[in-house]
């Protein structure tokens, strides 16, 4: 439905959100609802006004309350239709939870002057405001990408590059890196990205929706017994990978405890095993990717739905070796793929829980 203007094809798009609701609820804090992709060609900001506001009743009257994203008209970059109209759709929000994106190629990114113009105009408006795409060149012409980043990070805007990898013919000059997994960045783009004076490297941070506290499991199981027992065995052997260059440590522990009880009194026996053989390898298939970053991260978020990570898993993921799998680890993991560290810096020995 990109640039086709259809109000109908919004409004069935919108639709759709209500017939996944069951998917959706719960995840309020972490999933964003962009309703479509540059869904008006034309900049008409009355029809992209009347659309939206369709499309966002829409998705309240499914019982959805996530932040809704609307993008702007002019295939993304029309940017007047946000700052002309997106107050009227906000206002229509009985949560008040929208945000709006504007794609700055060519035509909203091709030199300061427009950049500055199109940030501040909506902002002005006490819009909440995404740069939801941009480049460094396209087919409407060259980007200052450098100031979108320079001025993004001191007017406090986010912004989403796009892309890393996957781009078709005539298009591929947007990939950031020559693979998913284990390529390298561009020069004229990922580069400038990841690595650049305003780049992932130097403004990332953690996203707040991630808690610091530790995710933990316990088994409790009933006693049966009046003796005390405690053995511990611990295995450590070494082995060598040749994924990603990476040598990792090969470690088990099983600690067993059983406690004598008195009548009315409950013993605990508790069971750890760990075994670690691929460091960032969540899902252990044998390959340190995207996937193992979108399991983590719904694993620290609690999500109920996601398939049980294995014990083997979790040592996995636990790349910041303390006694816990957070944040810290998901970070851990994404800077590697993004080429922020290198393989030999992917695991790292913490000091604070020791």
């Amino acid at each position: 439905m990109t640039g086709k203007d259809d109000a109908n094809l919004l409004l069935n798009a919108a639709k759709y959100f209500g017939e996944i609701k069951s998917a959706l609820i719960g995840h309020e804090d972490t999933v964003i609802i962009n309703i479509a992709n540059e869904w008006q060609g034309n900049t008409n900001t009355s029809s992209w006004e009347s659309a939206y506001i369709a499309a966002v009743k829409e998705i309240r009257d499914a019982g959805l309350t996530h932040c809704i994203m609307c993008d702007a008209g002019g295939w993304g970059q029309g940017y007047v239709t946000v700052r002309d109209g997106g107050s009227a759709v906000l206002a229509s929000d009985p949560e008040k939870n929208v945000m709006f994106s504007v794609h700055m190629y060519g035509t909203a990114g091709g030199n300061a002057t427009t950049i500055k113009s199109v940030i501040d105009g909506i902002k002005t408006r006490n819009l909440c405001l995404v740069i939801g795409e941009f480049g460094y060149k396209h087919s409407d012409g060259e980007v200052d990408e450098a100031y979108i980043m320079e001025y993004c990070k001191d007017v406090q805007i986010g912004w989403l590059a796009w892309s890393w990898y996957g781009n078709g013919s005539p298009v591929e000059y947007l990939d950031m890196s020559s693979a998913n997994v284990g390529g390298t960045l561009s020069a004229d783009w990922g580069e400038v990205v990841v690595n650049g004076k305003n780049g992932w490297k130097e403004t990332s941070k953690v996203c707040s929706v991630y808690a610091d506290e530790p995710i933990t499991t316990t088994t409790t199981e009933p006693a049966v017994t009046t003796t005390t027992t405690e053995e511990t065995t611990t295995t450590t052997t070494e082995a060598e990978t040749t994924m990603a260059e990476v040598s990792t440590m090969t470690t088990t522990t099983t600690t067993v405890a059983e406690t004598s009880t008195e009548a009315g009194e409950t013993t605990t026996t508790t069971t750890t095993q760990t075994v670690a053989t691929l460091y960032g390898d969540v899902d252990c298939n044998g390959v340190i990717e995207i996937n193992d970053i979108v399991l983590l991260a719904r694993y620290i978020a609690q999500d109920q739905d996601i398939p049980v990570i294995s014990a083997e898993g979790l040592a996995n993921a636990n790349c910041i070796q303390d006694k816990n799998v957070d944040s810290s680890d998901l970070t851990q993991i994404a800077r590697y793929l993004a080429h922020l560290i290198t393989a030999e810096e992917l695991v790292v020995t913490d000091t604070t829980n020791n």
